[in-house]
């Protein structure tokens, strides 16, 4: 079994936005290195050179340059992603991939797996534009918990994030840079000092970009990659049910949210744990979980494991909800399908090869499913569990927290947590409860007909409205579509068709007649086929 593979540019929406976001990547790329140079010329204190933390920052940069070079790729040229090349179910104009068959005609084997499980994944530009922006994110995380550990901000500035500007605003705007001998407003260095630096005019922006200037672009770079992978994800169902894509876009919207305020609550937490377990005695908010250091959930380490996985668990939860929709969808179409062939074996007589196909096609279309179609509840149920073990510690070391200190970030953080996962068991509830889905898988005919109306031939040829060919015939081969809409001439056209004349005639001809009208009657003769 052989394997076609047919590249074609993607649309044009997919090119722009795989142009623009590449541009603000290799912006941010290099700002990333060049803050990697300015760490390691940096005076740390004896002993406390991060190693292993540059390691990975520069790291986990570095795996952003063939990530870009993969967006690249699915993003300006088509790789038979349905989602990722901006294409719809019941709509899809070309295949980029192929599978040939065998000899009884099957499409079986693993590589029909895997062809299927890459088309129905996740957009792959959108996808991939999300783990570049957060690979960046974490890995200056990483470097803002050794600013944090070895003195270098404040330890009442923990709760700086990405979004001050929404929490700290009133701070914010108030905070100018000091003059004199005062120590610089988050930072445990005076103006002195950094003037007496050979590296200060470089290492002030270092400090202060990530607390005092407004959203870092790599959170805004972030934010525009959920947009867009929330946004493309669902359109794949809006040609054949607009409100299971709009009931699916609801939940990317959460997801989202939860992506990003689940992103504030790690860097919080893992910069105080990177303190806490590297200081003789807690400081700021790390007195507050001085009980965490027997538990080895709160590790700095296990916090960085908890945090990918959850986000991977996360990811695979629109999997799921993508995958009870197309269940759906199939069963809408193996349903249309048994109803056409029981009707084609009720008008072509008793046989025993229509016998056969009746009750060939009399079977539920559920059992060709996995599990009968309930795998994606099954899936939905274990992934609830999973994220509920997985967010539980960081949930409640916030809730610790804003005992404390009760601040509007760390309850935001906590109430995300807890509607995403109450909105991800309503939404399953709902989602059993309704069995029945009504998916719109069949073109009408005025649909197929303006798609093909420069080709078309027969008695309509104007600018018709969709109301006057509900009832008309379209009979298409190669480049020829001929249509009409008069009876006698529809019920000649099939007798032909099901008698298979169409095979022997350089050219066919077709008359009609005027039926019931007053005229005269008349013959007009069209050309159908040319073979």
């Amino acid at each position: 079994m052989g394997c076609a593979f047919r590249a074609h540019l993607n649309q044009i929406c997919s090119i722009w936005y795989t142009v623009l976001i590449l541009c603000i990547q290799s912006y941010l790329l290099y700002l990333g290195f060049e803050r990697y140079k300015l760490y390691t010329e940096m005076k740390w204190p004896t002993g406390g050179y991060p190693h292993a933390w540059l390691t990975i920052y520069i790291t986990l940069y570095a795996v952003c340059i063939p990530l870009s070079l993969l967006f690249f790729s699915f993003g300006f040229f088509k790789s038979g992603n349905i989602a990722g090349d901006n294409e719809k179910l019941a709509d899809r104009e070309d295949r980029v991939i192929e599978l040939s068959t065998n000899r009884k005609g099957e499409k079986s084997g693993c590589l029909h797996t895997v062809k299927s499980c890459w088309q129905h994944s996740p957009p792959m530009p959108q996808q991939i534009h999300v783990v570049t922006a957060l690979c960046q994110l974490v890995a200056q995380q990483f470097m803002i918990a050794q600013f944090c550990r070895h003195g270098f901000v404040n330890s009442g500035d923990f709760l700086n994030t990405e979004l001050d500007f929404l929490y700290q605003r009133a701070r914010q705007l108030a905070t100018n840079l000091p003059m004199g001998e005062t120590r610089l407003a988050g930072f445990q260095i005076t103006t002195e000092e950094l003037r007496g630096s050979p590296l200060a005019p470089n290492l002030l922006p270092l400090l202060m970009n990530f607390r005092l200037f407004g959203i870092p672009l790599e959170f805004v770079n972030f934010i525009i990659a959920l947009i867009a992978y929330a946004s493309s994800y669902p359109a794949v169902f809006w040609r054949v049910s607009k409100s299971f894509s709009l009931i699916f876009s609801l939940h990317m919207f959460i997801h989202c949210v939860a992506m990003i305020w689940g992103y504030l609550g790690f860097s919080i937490l893992f910069r105080i744990q990177e303190t806490n377990y590297n200081s003789l005695r807690p400081v700021g908010l790390g007195q507050y979980l001085v009980q965490s250091r027997n538990w080895p959930f709160y590790h700095p380490y296990v916090i960085v494991l908890t945090y990918v996985t959850s986000l991977v668990l996360m990811t695979i939860g629109p999997i799921a909800l993508y995958s009870y929709g197309y269940n759906k969808y199939f069963v809408n179409v193996m349903s249309y399908q048994a109803k056409n062939h029981l009707c084609v074996s009720s008008t072509g007589g008793q046989s025993e090869y229509s016998d056969y196909k009746r009750r060939n096609y009399t079977r539920l279309p559920s059992r060709e499913l996995c599990c009968d179609g309930y795998a994606p509840h099954t899936i939905a149920i274990i992934l609830l569990v999973l994220i509920v073990v997985v967010r539980a510690p960081t949930i409640y070391a916030l809730m610790i927290l804003y005992q404390h200190e009760e601040k509007p970030l760390l309850l935001t953080c906590i109430v995300v947590d807890v509607i995403y996962l109450f909105t991800w068991i309503l939404l399953w509830l709902m989602l059993t409860l309704k069995r029945e889905w009504s998916f719109n898988i069949a073109h009408a005919v005025h649909q197929i007909y303006a798609l093909q109306k420069g080709i078309a031939s027969g008695h309509i040829m104007g600018n018709e409205n969709p109301s006057q060919l509900k009832n008309s015939l379209i009979v298409m081969q190669r480049d020829h579509m001929f249509v009409t809409d008069d009876q006698a001439l529809k019920q000649s056209l099939l007798r032909h068709l099901q008698h298979g004349y169409f095979e022997a005639p350089e050219e066919m001809y077709w008359s009609k007649s005027n039926g019931n009208q007053s005229s005269p009657s008349t013959r007009l003769y069209k050309r159908l086929f040319t073979l």
